[in-house]
């Protein structure tokens, strides 16, 4: 499946919205637009069906240096990724 063919998550147009950049391992980017009290565990799962992996990927907040996301049950706010970039990093 192509990237443009993942439907993104669905979010309440009435809550809090911010935008994730997400950079995949094959270089493709990805603007997602989403509610702040999701879990993390959203853009996990977005990003395993967007570019599926054999073996392991770890998601990383974009800066410097960039830190790994470690908590999947935080929330985007909670997690500091308001208006961030998010790479995909295999290992």
């Amino acid at each position: 499946m192509e990237v443009h063919e993942i439907p993104p998550p669905k979010i309440d147009r009435n809550k809090e919205i911010t935008k994730v950049n997400i950079r995949l391992h094959t270089g493709k980017t990805i603007n997602l637009e989403l509610n702040t009290d999701m879990k993390v565990r959203v853009i996990f799962d977005y990003v395993s069906k967007a570019a599926p992996v054999k073996g392991i990927f770890i998601l990383m907040a974009g800066g410097f240096p960039p830190k790994k996301i470690e908590k999947l049950t935080e929330t985007i706010e909670e997690a500091g990724l308001k208006l961030s970039t998010v790479i995909q990093k295999l290992i």
